[in-house]
């Protein structure tokens, strides 16, 4: 299970701060792109992957299912076990 590691408050305009812990930590940058995924009601933000994910990400348009991301990681999962033998 993921720690919770700060709090933010959604503004009027439906912003939100990512805590200087996580941005240092990630070494998230001002104009930096972030995903937002609702999962099941938790909400994800993430950075793009490149590769398939994030054409799927941006395609979708938030009609990517669960199991389209699953199918998708152990794609890339086998991809790299691959070239890890090389």
């Amino acid at each position: 299970m993921s720690d919770i590691i700060g709090k933010t408050t959604v503004t009027e305009k439906g912003q939100i701060t990512i805590p200087i812990e996580i941005r240092q930590k990630e070494g998230i940058k001002p104009n930096d792109e972030l995903f937002v995924v609702d999962a099941d009601g938790a909400i994800v933000i993430t950075r793009p992957q490149k590769g398939k994910l994030v054409q799927l990400f941006r395609q979708a348009s938030g009609l990517i299912t669960h199991e389209d991301i699953r199918k998708l990681r152990r794609e890339n999962e086998a991809s790299l076990a691959k070239k890890m033998k090389k």
